[in-house]
């Protein structure tokens, strides 16, 4: 009984019901044959209901399993920001629609390895703080420069770094046109690059926008990115931002490598001409 009600738990509410008519509709048609067949019917009908519930059951101890592995995977990646950075503020929100912490820690790793000297973030946040506290650390001299179209959520995260560190451009929405397409993106005309851009990290403006509402990332900034350039994608198991990887793949030479991040990670390193 104890897996019989466990199973019925882990059933969707849309399949309930379907699980609940089809063996009452068998059972009246049941009447309607003969009385040898109906136990045999009963029965057989009996053992198919416990084996769907018993899938179903096993279908959702697979999540579970899946989501704690997941879990797992953040918790590691946690520590490996805290081994990364020794910061006087906690790791807090790192989920849902802040970067995960597995995301940030492949970017300070990125940064540690390559060295970007202009590093330019789309959509700021969590990821601000952390790569401003982690280029002080490294007492790094790399210019950073972090858009974002919400003010009110700019001045918030300017409040939590010290002053003179991050450049925190207000570059808010507008309509452009690109390969015959509109797109809602950043007004760049507030944002003044010294150097080329060495890692161009890609977390906004949010999806909902447009559709590929981050196309317009490569295309813009492509003149203004270093021989050897690193773009980091954010949520890139979006089907989105598949296919914007894909076009910008097919505007430029790129080396691609998808990491498994919890919200997919994809990282293209630019091939000089």
């Amino acid at each position: 009984m104890g897996l019989f009600r466990d199973s019925w738990r882990s059933v969707d509410r849309q399949i309930r019901p379907v699980l609940i008519l089809v063996p009452a509709v068998v059972l009246v048609l049941s009447f309607w044959l003969g009385p040898e067949w109906r136990q045999l019917l009963i029965i057989g009908l009996l053992l198919i209901t416990l084996v769907v519930l018993y899938l179903v059951h096993d279908h959702r101890h697979r999540q579970v399993e899946r989501v704690a592995l997941r879990e797992y995977h953040q918790v590691e990646s946690l520590l490996g920001l805290y081994r990364h950075l020794d910061p006087p503020f906690s790791f807090r929100g790192l989920r849902q629609y802040a970067a995960s912490p597995d995301m940030l820690l492949a970017v300070l790793q990125t940064i540690e390895r390559y060295q970007p000297k202009v590093i330019v973030e789309l959509g700021s946040g969590s990821s601000t703080k952390m790569i401003d506290a982690y280029l002080r650390q490294m007492g790094s001299s790399a210019r950073f420069y972090s858009v974002e179209h919400d003010e009110h959520y700019l001045e918030q995260t300017r409040e939590q770094l010290p002053a003179g560190s991050t450049h925190l451009v207000h570059c808010p929405l507008k309509d452009i046109v690109l390969e015959g397409k509109t797109y809602t993106w950043y007004d760049l005309a507030g944002l003044r690059l010294e150097g080329r851009i060495d890692l161009l990290i890609v977390d906004g403006p949010p999806e909902q926008l447009n559709d590929q509402a981050r196309f317009p990332a490569y295309p813009l900034f492509r003149d203004h990115l270093s021989e050897q350039a690193i773009i980091v994608m954010d949520d890139a198991a979006r089907p989105d931002e598949q296919r914007i990887i894909d076009r910008w793949m097919a505007h430029g030479s790129f080396r691609r490598e998808d990491l498994p991040a919890e919200k997919g990670l994809t990282i293209l390193y630019r091939r000089p001409s």
